[in-house]
């Protein structure tokens, strides 16, 4: 097989698969081969280059302008194209285009990247729908031979897309508006939805559906799909009236924070919301500390969301209520807390007087 024919076979591979899928150090590669000025291609009007990949994607000359601007401008313009439906931004067609500019060894050079990348998100996809396939993964007191439950109207775009009911690890509140916070949310969901951490997270104004009624939808999904809620706070945060209400509704859910249920995210040094002075907050601010907090993010919303206390502690209090045995709730309640709470005191640890063993030595010795 011959290098055009190895390069097809690799795009048909990969033609449905997601170009969400590669890491960041796949984009970061291609950046660096991609990013540097290229040379025109014979018999065609184009650079080999990423502005002549851009152009591949239909991209208007304003919009290349504004890419120029960036530091990367080709990891922005991968970022855009996965926001896009046409070209479709798949793998396959990302290797496609390559190839159309004569950039075999940008191909070469990230296959290897790609390729595990994609064998990732394979994974990750097959154990996600085998999760949903399970009856008993939305409710544990159905059995496998139990019919699903039947499918509720749809309130986002994954849930359109994917043609079930979706829940989300985390749900994010920002303002869209303020170009700090929508900058640090694209680098967010590019981190936290990568393959290195896996995490599925809602973020407004991307997975809403156009013509809902935003705030019930919003209190609707961070009550019953969402674990966790992430808030992004920077001086602007405070001008959004929906990023508000979100954050307020997501703390009367755990109040006192007793669920860890809001994570701050701190991404410009100010004075955070009174509601989050007792929580610790994620300071992205701090450039010195910065690329140890995205570990320490995720490792929060993976963790395991405990009940209230209020939820799960007994409603009868076992040191003041009389054994009654015609009552079998309050007998076995009894026993069950005498069993487990009762514990017999400990002996105090002596310490023993090193002064009078030696004193007691030295008159051993003298026959005293």
């Amino acid at each position: 097989m011959d290098e055009n024919e190895e390069i097809e076979t690799l795009i048909k591979s990969m033609e449905d698969v997601k170009l969400k899928s590669l890491n960041n150090g796949c984009r970061r590669k291609i950046g660096m081969l991609l990013d540097p000025e290229g040379s025109l291609i014979p018999d065609s009007d184009m650079f080999n280059d990423w502005g002549g990949y851009a152009e591949l994607l239909n991209f208007s000359q304003p919009e290349i302008e504004n890419l120029k601007r960036h530091k990367s401008p080709t990891q922005e313009m991968l970022h855009l194209w996965t926001t896009r439906k046409y070209p479709e931004p798949t793998v396959g067609n990302l290797i496609r285009f390559l190839y159309q500019l004569e950039r075999v060894d940008v191909i070469t050079d990230c296959r290897n990247m790609i390729e595990r990348d994609v064998k990732k998100w394979k994974e990750n996809e097959k154990s996600i729908e085998d999760m949903y396939n399970d009856p008993t993964f939305r409710d544990p007191n159905l059995n496998a031979t139990s019919n699903p439950p039947s499918r509720k109207t749809p309130e986002s775009v994954p849930e359109v897309e994917r043609e079930h009911e979706m829940y989300y690890d985390c749900f994010v509140i920002y303002n869209p508006d303020a170009p700090d916070q929508l900058d640090f949310v694209k680098e967010m969901s590019g981190i936290l939805e990568g393959p290195e951490y896996n995490l599925r997270l809602f973020i407004p104004w991307r997975d809403y559906l156009v013509g809902t009624a935003m705030h019930s939808v919003s209190a609707a999904i961070i009550e019953k799909k969402c674990r966790r809620c992430a808030v992004i706070l920077s001086k602007s945060f405070n001008n959004s009236p929906a990023a508000d209400f979100q954050l307020k509704f997501a703390h009367a859910l755990s109040p006192g924070a007793r669920q860890k249920r809001v994570i701050p995210i701190v991404i410009e040094k100010m004075e955070v919301p009174n509601i989050l002075n007792f929580v610790a907050p994620a300071p992205f601010y701090n450039v010195g500390i910065r690329h140890w907090q995205w570990p320490r993010v995720a490792a929060t919303i993976k963790s395991e969301l405990l009940p209230d206390p209020e939820t799960w502690l007994p409603e009868y209090d076992a040191w003041n209520i009389k054994l009654d045995t015609a009552d079998i709730t309050k007998r076995e309640l009894w026993g069950v807390t005498l069993a487990t709470q009762i514990y017999p005191e400990e002996k105090p640890v002596e310490v023993p007087d090193v002064d009078a063993q030696r004193k007691k030595h030295k008159n051993k010795k003298s026959g005293k």
